[in-house]
């Protein structure tokens, strides 16, 4: 996981695990909505990538939520915390991988 989000990030936005298979990525200054798309794409891709392991062909899956956050008129961190963890399960509900 830790090298597929330093292929998708930049030195300057910030990659952190919140809980046991949960993480938060941070994109510092303007993206749009379809770059983040894009990233989250290549991410599931990668994480889908089969890896062997004890000679088993192993497969993992991943569903990722985005919130898009304008420091203008910026909530508190909760709040984007929350908002991020509904388009989390919207995105597992939906079965969007």
């Amino acid at each position: 996981m830790a090298e597929i989000f330093l292929d998708e990030t930049r030195p300057t936005d910030i990659v952190t695990r919140t809980g046991g298979d949960e993480f938060v990525l941070v994109f510092e200054g303007s993206q749009s909505a379809a770059h983040l798309e894009a990233i989250a794409s290549r991410i599931i891709h990668k994480i889908g990538r089969p890896i062997t392991w004890e000679e088993q062909r192993c497969y993992i899956g991943a569903s990722i939520g985005i919130v898009m956050c304008h420091t203008k008129n910026c909530s508190s961190v909760e709040l984007y915390l929350q908002a991020a963890d509904e388009a989390l399960y919207a995105s597992k509900k939906n079965g969007i991988a």
